[in-house]
């Protein structure tokens, strides 16, 4: 599986039965970045990006594992665009769950968490939660239902914070 950004799209292709597939446009626009993608529980790519001049964290999710179309949803209309600030990073956890890091436009470290089995394009099947602290760049890791954010804070250090999919709480 291969997600990448060119001068005229967001493309997805993978090599699923041994040979390259050909290229399926998640987006006719090339203003993604800060790509990332992650193969869900029931095997289906998810990606992750913000949407550059309109601040958009957007998610699009496969029809299926050889995916030959993806469902677009704008998660979030007032995510961070600035350049060395901005970053998505996307994982699932141990209960099936979504969940996607990024700097929200107030400059704190948000996770947008979509529960197992429910759609991506209904506002209502996302929680959103701060951590409130002032970041860039986050990338996680999933251990079990802990989202582990690693993320550059305000003095410019390296440093996590632990989030529980499951309580829901820092």
């Amino acid at each position: 599986h291969i997600v990448y950004q060119d001068n005229l799209q967001l493309g997805y292709t993978n090599r699923i039965g041994g040979s390259w597939k050909s290229v399926v446009q998640v987006e006719n626009s090339s203003n993604a970045e800060s790509i990332d993608f992650v193969i869900s529980d029931e095997d289906v790519p998810e990606i992750a990006y913000i949407y550059d001049g309109e601040a958009d964290l957007t998610g699009a999710r496969a029809n299926q594992n050889d995916a030959t179309s993806f469902t677009l949803f704008d998660i979030d209309a007032t995510a961070e665009e600035t350049t060395d600030v901005r970053s998505t990073s996307i994982g699932i956890d141990s209960s099936g769950n979504t969940c996607i890091s990024y700097v929200d436009s107030d400059g704190t470290i948000r996770l947008a968490k979509n529960a197992d089995g429910t759609q991506w394009d209904n506002m209502g099947n996302w929680t959103f939660s701060t951590n409130s602290n002032m970041g860039k760049e986050p990338s996680l890791a999933v251990d079990g239902t802990d989202v582990y954010v690693f993320y550059q804070d305000d003095q410019e250090d390296i440093v996590y914070d632990k989030y529980d999919s499951v309580a829901q709480t820092w």
